[in-house]
């Protein structure tokens, strides 16, 4: 059944100190055009918020709430349009609650007044428009409750003298559907975010009220039959939902279909016939059973990131035991989704790390997904990107040293290494060097050596740094890729040495390569000297960029770099570091 919404308001009228306000006239002079503040009382119960009670009639107040006030002389003008009047306190006992608003002085005559509840979102003379939205959040909002006063008549000018008292009728103009979950009867199972219902008639648009008149009926500019609820707290059994909806004659004939969700899953479609009026004033009240849960297991992954240069045709996934769950070819949105309707019963998948694989024309690169906890009949969603062919930044490193990258100059002969090691269980898999060290989480360094006896006979002795092996890159196939990293440079002891940096890669070795292999018959077409290295405070700091291109690799070739020097030492023992970060290589992309 419906209920009707109108409230008996008593509203009291007093004045404030006159305020001047000084503008220029016309003719140029200044003018004193004096405004007053007026306070509007209202009358109601003892309750701070502008909402429907149970008693569906009912209505409270809250701070900010704002009434738009008319007034209108004997010869038909308005001298006060749409004036805002905002609730400023209430009294002791909170039984009245106290608006105010400027306007300026009323010449003595007798008015017509009018007030509307909210101002309006725009207005036309005295025909106020509200929107009543698609998308609302379920609460009691008073911006949704339009309320219009009927007119006072042959009133007072409100002047600074006296504050006439008048009693005024507020009509609720809006539909509202007063929506309840009974106590066990949320069929969904879980709290719900989102109720979606689609109407048979429109319900939701733009609406427009004739202020000097409650009782003409509304223009109607009716925009969608879709009414959404959403809200982040949520519902479940017991609660209550309110809507507004469009005041129309026509009202509701014909079948209702609903929906509940939360972020990760949502019902059944429910539908049912519905007749009912949607008159202006009145609430409906509709008591909902949610629908029951729809079964449906969704893992949805998203590719909006490329770093391997070429675009790649083929997305495979594989579970945590290795197996082909899916393949996909390319799509424009790079959206790709696991769907599972029905019983969902794979308990293996919680916690999964499963393996995406992309494959282009030259390479075949993959990345891992932890699932994270997983439960049937939910919605997950992934963002990833493709891989580059190689990339390391040292994010996962901890301290450590070969015992070689010199921290210090030390003694005459101290140090003659040349060999190497690798670093897997440094969180470097596949990587190996000679000289090398890393700072936990940053990055690391070469170092190359140069040592002198007293007869001043030199020895140098090189660093290296070798990646992984390039396996993205297909079997048989050669590409050109391009380097980027981020690096720095320092050196100890006498600065003659002139310490230099080669990048290359080497196309045979497997393993820890020897320090003492520094021939340059392994570098290439593209291999990238830097000289000199300005920084003679060493850290592991890497201030500069370098971008470079490496022709024709394969999926045996490794990135290496080698530290060496050049110069005499005069007697003195010194060390050069080259430090490096942020290791990425893509394929060279063919315009």
């Amino acid at each position: 059944m419906n209920r009707s919404l109108i409230a008996i308001l008593v509203v009291t009228l007093s004045l404030a100190a006159s305020v001047s306000c000084v503008r220029p006239a016309e003719d140029g002079a200044e003018t004193d055009r004096p405004t007053v503040e007026a306070m509007l009382g209202l009358t109601l119960s003892q309750d701070t918020r502008t909402w429907i009670m149970d008693d569906g009639g009912s209505v409270g107040w809250s701070v900010g709430d704002k009434i738009a006030l008319w007034a209108r002389d004997d010869a038909g003008r308005m001298v006060v349009e749409a004036a805002p009047f905002t609730l400023r306190h209430f009294t002791a006992s909170y039984a009245t609650a106290m608006f105010a608003g400027r306007i300026e002085r009323m010449p003595e005559a007798d008015y017509d007044y009018f007030m509307a509840y909210p101002v309006p979102q725009s207005l036309s003379g005295t025909a106020a428009t509200y929107s009543v939205p698609e998308v609302q959040d379920g609460r009691y909002a008073g911006a949704g409750d339009v309320m219009i006063a009927s007119p006072v008549e042959n009133a007072a000018a409100i002047t600074s003298v006296k504050a006439p008292e008048w009693r005024v009728s507020m009509h609720h103009m809006m539909h509202a559907l007063r929506i309840t979950i009974p106590e066990n009867r949320n069929l969904f199972g879980y709290r719900f975010t989102r109720l979606e219902i689609v109407f048979p008639q429109p319900v939701v648009g733009d609406v427009t009220f004739d202020v000097t008149d409650p009782d003409a009926a509304p223009q109607i500019n009716a925009k969608s039959n879709r009414l959404v609820i959403e809200n982040a707290d949520g519902f479940d059994a017991g609660d209550t939902i309110w809507a507004f909806v469009l005041p129309t004659a026509e009202g509701i004939d014909g079948e209702i279909t609903y929906r509940v969700s939360n972020d990760r899953r949502h019902s059944v479609d429910a539908t049912y016939p519905a007749r009912f009026a949607l008159a202006s004033g009145h609430v409906t009240p509709i008591r909902m059973a949610t629908p029951d849960l729809y079964r449906y297991t969704s893992f949805e992954f998203r590719v909006p990131e490329n770093n391997l240069g070429e675009d790649y045709s083929k997305l495979f996934i594989y579970d945590g035991a290795g197996q082909l769950v899916a393949s996909f070819d390319r799509n424009e949105e790079h959206v790709y989704k696991l769907e599972y309707e029905g019983v969902f019963d794979r308990p293996d998948w919680d916690g999964a790390d499963f393996t995406l694989s992309f494959e282009s024309e030259h390479a075949i690169v993959s990345r891992k997904i932890n699932l994270g906890a997983v439960e049937p009949y939910a919605n997950y969603s992934y963002t990833t990107s493709v891989p580059y062919l190689l990339e390391e930044r040292f994010d996962n490193i901890g301290d450590f040293t070969d015992g070689h990258d010199n921290p210090g100059v030390g003694g005459l002969t101290s140090d003659t290494y040349t060999g190497s090691m690798m670093f897997d269980r440094n969180g470097l898999a596949g990587w190996s060097g000679c000289r090398v060290g890393g700072l936990a989480h940053t990055s690391i360094r070469v170092c190359c050596r140069t040592q002198c006896t007293i007869f001043n006979t030199k020895y140098r002795y090189h660093g290296r740094l070798d990646s992984p092996r390039l396996t993205g890159i297909k079997p048989g196939v050669s590409v050109d890729v391009e380097v980027e990293l981020d690096y720095g440079g320092g050196h100890a002891g006498n600065a003659a040495i002139h310490p230099i940096a080669v990048y290359g890669y080497d196309t045979s070795s497997a393993g820890a390569i020897d320090g003492k292999q520094h021939d340059t018959s392994w570098f290439i077409e593209g291999a990238t000297r830097f000289d000199p290295w300005t920084e003679s405070d060493a850290s592991f700091e890497t201030p500069h960029h370098a971008a470079y291109t490496l022709r024709g690799a394969t999926d045996q070739y490794r990135l290496s770099w080698e530290v060496n020097s050049t110069g005499y030492a005069n007697a003195t023992n010194a060390n050069g570091w080259l430090y490096l970060d942020n290791i990425t290589v893509r394929i060279k992309s063919v315009q």
